[in-house]
């Protein structure tokens, strides 16, 4: 007797004896995530950074959205979808970061869906936090639906430039989903992302799951030229293999992973990332890496007396200016890059998140120079 694929899921979800224990679980939804063993927590700055880290949606440089898909194992049952949007510049005076995070899994017969509405902000410009509010929505066909409200939260510490470290809580109010009485999965993940040099970061997750064994995450980046990235990882529990590539062009960033799991098979994964408001011929990449870094910037501010050259003046230079936030710093870049160089000072009153107070509080520490 034939039995189709189709009615054997079936049978699998409702024979499980805790049918809504496995509901859930967190999955990569960032095909560089997942290139990198799915160690993202201490650095995450992608638009999906609701699920891992919301934390790390203020470290964007711009307004960006973001499209994934997955096949694990090569089963379309199990094939996921996922598609975010975060604005670093919505909130007035640098307020925060917003974003919205839509994940899909499963198919006709059983899927879940997730939607992400996060928060980010910043104390000073090394200590980040955000939280993200999860509605969990499941359904199985024939046997109704159910839905429940998950709080993640996370931290992000930039040390120094090169390591950062990251916390993340999912599911810390315990959710349940109808009638059963067993939580939502909660997972806790401490972060550490290290860059020796220019062209490589090493980043380490540990994971765990109450319900089970410490996880640990791992990968590696490289970027043998500026528009390419190479991605490798590992990851227990299970124990996966994963490498991927990263393509940056222009305002668009494309990402590729492949997983290997020893007993279920491969898993592919792909991404589009586009970013909007960067310069033409900076990708994408470099402007995510250039935020992260200059975020933490402590040089010694400019005294009273001191200008700079507002048409010269890098990231730095400009963080260097008493009253100016990093958006507004890049902002300014953006702007010259965009419309040329700055005539007037006055002219910032028209950069994206100069507020009036801020204006007044930078225009005397800088002047127009000679320009072009």
């Amino acid at each position: 007797m034939h039995i189709s694929k189709q009615l054997c899921w079936v049978v699998f979800f409702l024979l499980m004896p805790k049918p809504l224990y496995g509901a859930f679980e967190r999955l990569d939804v960032s095909a560089r995530a997942g290139a990198l063993g799915g160690a993202f927590v201490a650095l995450g700055n992608s638009s999906f950074g609701g699920f891992y880290n919301p934390a790390s949606l203020e470290l964007l440089p711009s307004r960006e959205v973001g499209v994934f898909y997955s096949q694990p194992y090569g089963m379309s049952e199990l094939s996921y979808f996922a598609f975010s949007f975060a604005d670093p510049g919505f909130l007035p005076n640098s307020l925060g970061s917003l974003g919205l995070s839509v994940k899909r899994y499963g198919f006709e017969l059983y899927n879940e869906k997730t939607v992400a509405a996060s928060y980010a902000g910043a104390f000073e410009r090394v200590f980040f936090y955000g939280f993200s509010l999860n509605y969990h929505h499941l359904s199985i066909k024939n046997y109704g639906s159910a839905a429940a409200f998950g709080l993640s939260l996370g931290t992000l510490f930039l040390v120094s430039p090169e390591f950062s470290l990251g916390f993340s809580g999912f599911n810390l109010n315990r959710p349940t989903i109808g009638k059963t009485s067993e939580a939502l999965p909660q997972s806790y993940i401490l972060g550490m992302a290290y860059r020796p040099d220019g062209n490589l970061r090493i980043l380490i997750d540990f994971e765990k799951d109450p319900r089970f064994a410490l996880m640990l995450k791992s990968g590696v980046e490289y970027e043998p030229v500026e528009a390419i990235s190479l991605r490798a990882g590992f990851s227990t529990e299970p124990k996966k293999m994963s490498g991927g590539i990263g393509i940056h062009y222009g305002a668009m960033d494309i990402d590729y992973a492949l997983a290997a799991h020893s007993d279920l098979g491969l898993t592919h994964q792909v991404a589009l990332m586009v970013h909007f408001g960067a310069p033409e011929n900076e990708p994408v990449f470099q402007a995510k890496l250039l935020a992260f870094e200059t975020a933490w910037y402590r040089s010694e501010s400019l005294k009273s007396g001191e200008v700079i050259d507002l048409n010269r003046a890098s990231a730095s230079d400009l963080l260097r200016v008493p009253g100016m936030s990093r958006r507004a710093a890049f902002n300014i870049l953006r702007y010259r890059e965009a419309y040329g160089a700055f005539l007037t000072i006055s002219e910032l009153e028209n950069v994206r998140g100069i507020s009036p107070g801020m204006y007044e509080k930078i225009k005397d520490y800088l002047i127009i120079g000679e320009h072009e």
